[in-house]
Formats: structure tokens, sequence, C-alpha cells
């Protein structure tokens, strides 16, 4: 079997009945065929995946070490022996293989996901597949999940919270734009790539590639995991984008707390608090945690209706951005100052450091320089008038005696 390059069915045959396409490659991020992927039976069917680490996947990807592994697929970091750029290679499990509706449903979502272009969303590379198992690469860089991240620091503070938010919504804003919702947001699909002068510079990763979970005996089994699933995704419904703000809400819930909205021991328990509970406000269990505006934001995405909670991506960006200008007037932000010191032998260049905010004198605006005011000349005192000389008088002639 093969998927056709079109309307990307499972197809057996060159011609495709559906669409009416004629052949298509058995790889390559065009064509995103899967080769026998239902009921795939190629040398991977009886692997686990860890027989994967050190060896050649597809003919093309050198598997060097395991990120992550789930029921239904394995994530590795792999080279790309065409390019030799590293990758991130996501496999579906031999027994999901098999399975004709999970291995149509993961091709179908890597597609859509390949579809998408924004620096905050991670790219696809290829989709295709090996052995009869179907998967998706996408680009890697020097970074750390979310998870990770909030697992080492406890929680986040709300600056370095709201910066993370508003990139993550930008990507969801596009992808929704494009009719590609997450279905699964939570911080282990978030990876915080290192970045010159931006640490937490977001990328959101496996748009739509949602694991099929247990659900509820009225509502059967959904797409996405049950800590972050939004109650009308189990009681059945297929979800929308305003399913990936309820997911984003208790995404951030989790990292201003440290913890997740609802705990339970039990699958079952977990769902029907989702259904049914109301969250524990941030502010009331964490006073100091966040500002109020934040507390009713995350507050609003959790609502149990999908009605009530904002209506998009988007208007959940603009707030965000609100929350943040106001946190920078009332508290200020970190200041990128660059201190020159005197040129010493080798002629050192300045220095830029970032450093916490600070206050006056440099916080103040620098005056501008004003020339000192140049007196005006002293005129010079006029001369005194000089007389002119007046001629001696001539006295008058004396007449001389007559003879």
């Amino acid at each position: 079997m093969r998927v056709c390059p079109r309307c990307s069915r499972l197809v057996e045959g060159e011609r495709c009945p559906f669409c009416g396409v004629i052949g298509g490659a058995s790889g390559g991020a065009a064509g995103g065929a899967v080769h026998a992927a239902a009921g795939g039976t190629g040398p991977a069917a009886a692997r686990i995946a860890d027989d994967l680490l050190g060896r050649t996947f597809a003919g093309r990807y050198l598997v060097t070490s395991l990120l992550g592994r789930g029921a239904q697929a394995a994530v590795y970091k792999a080279r790309d022996q065409r390019t030799d750029a590293p990758v991130a290679l996501k496999v579906l499990s031999p027994e999901a293989s098999a399975d004709h509706d999970l291995a149509l449903h993961f091709v179908q979502a890597a597609m859509a996901w390949a579809r998408l272009h924004h620096s905050h969303t991670a790219p696809v590379l290829d989709v295709a597949s090996a052995d009869g198992r179907p998967y998706v690469t996408s680009d890697v860089v020097d970074g750390r999940l979310l998870r990770a991240d909030l697992k080492s620091s406890g929680r986040l503070p709300e600056p370095r919270l709201l910066r993370v938010a508003e990139q993550v919504c930008e990507s969801l804003a596009d992808a929704h734009a494009a009719g590609v919702p997450h279905l699964d947001l939570k911080p282990e699909n978030v990876y915080l790539v290192r970045t010159p002068g931006e640490p937490d510079f977001v990328r959101v990763i496996d748009y739509g590639l949602a694991r099929r979970s247990e659900g509820l005996p009225q509502g059967g089994p959904f797409r996405g995991t049950p800590a972050y699933a939004p109650p009308e995704r189990i009681q059945g419904g297929p979800g929308d984008r305003r399913s990936d703000l309820y997911s984003l809400g208790v995404t951030l819930y989790e990292l201003a707390s440290g913890l997740p909205p609802f705990q339970a021991d039990g699958h079952i328990e977990l769902l029907l608090m989702h259904l049914h509970n109301k969250p524990l406000r941030l502010t009331a269990a964490w006073p100091d945690a966040v500002s109020s505006g934040f507390d009713d934001l995350v507050m609003a995405l959790l609502a149990k209706h999908p009605d009530r909670r904002p209506p998009d991506a988007q208007s959940v960006l603009a707030r965000i951005r609100e929350l943040a200008a106001h946190h920078l007037a009332d508290h200020g932000g970190p200041v990128h100052r660059t201190i020159r010191l005197p040129t010493l032998g080798g002629g050192k260049r300045a220095r830029t450091r970032e450093g916490p905010p600070i206050s006056s004198p440099f916080s103040a605006p620098v005056p501008e320089f004003q020339p000192a005011a140049v007196p005006a000349p002293v005129p010079e005192p006029a001369p005194e008038p000089v007389p002119e000389p007046q001629p001696a008088a001539v006295p008058a002639p004396v007449p001389e005696p007559a003879p």
C-alpha cells in the first residue's frame, strides 16, 4: 500500500480510487508515502524501538540517540547522511504501524504540519515510510524541551512566562489560520532554542501527531494527553482551535505554579475532573506567583465550554502582550547596558552585558548637551574727540612810515 500524494489516503495499485491521481513516490516529503503502513511485515516489525540506535534508518538517517519514547512512537536524534545535518526523527512503532487508521492519521497529520512555515513552528523536513513504519523528520537545533526546563526550575516567573506564552500563541495563530490545530499542546511539545540574545526562543513541535488515549465509556478513545485534554475531546468531539486554547491554559497554569490544575491517581478520575471540576485560581494558592490579570486569562482559557473561552489564539496573543506591557510599566525589565571602559594597552572593546532593572542616574533620560552661553562682546569706549589744532594768530602788518 501507499499514500496518494494528492489526497493523502492509503491506496493499493497505481491509480487512486478517490481522486484519480496516478502513481506517486514511495518516500519523500512531497509524496508522504507509507509503504505497507497498514499491517507492514518488514524487518522493523519485530524490533523494539531501541534497536534503531546506531543503525541507518530509511537508508538515510544515522540514528545517534533516543530523545523520547511513547506508547506509539519514538523520537530519535539522527544525522541526515545526504546533507550531514542533525534531525529529529519520529518513527511510529511496529505495532502502531500495523494499525491502518493510526498509520494513516500519522501521515496525514505530518503532511499538514509540513504546510506550516512560521519562525516559532519547527519545520518538517521529510515525511515518508521505511520498513513499513511511517516517520517524520524535523529540524533539530541546540536547546531543550520546556518540560525539562520546568523540572529544573520548578516554575517560571511571570515575565519569562509571558515571553514563552507569546511565542507559543504566535505559532498557534499561524497554524489555526492554515486550518491546522495542534490537539496535543503540552510542555513536551514546546522546544526552547538557544539563540544569541534570546535564551527562550520557542519552537512548537508535533502538530497533529497526538497519540490515541483511552477515554470515558460514553466518549470512547480520543487523541491527546489526558492531563491536557479539553472537555469536548474527552466527550468524543473532534476538537478545534479552541481545544488548543484549553490545553494552552493547562500548560500556562503548570508553568506558573509548577503543578497542573488537576491531579488524580486514576486515568478516569483525571478525565472526570477536566469535565466537572473548577480549578483553583493561581492567585488563591500562590498569591505572589502571577498578577491577577494573568490569572484571569488562564481561568478564561480553562472554561469548560469552548464558547466561553477566548475566540482564537490571536485574541489571546493580544491579551498576553497587554499583560507584558503592564508588567514592564509596573516593575521594569532587564536593560541591555553598554559599559565603556578606558582603552588599555591592547585596545579592549566596549563590554555589553545584561543587568537588572536600574534606577537613577542610568535610567533617567540624559539631557541634551547645551553649549555654554557666549557673553555679548563689550563695546569699546568711543575715543574722545581730539580738537583740531588752531593756527596761531598772525599779527597785522605794521604800516611803514611815509617818507
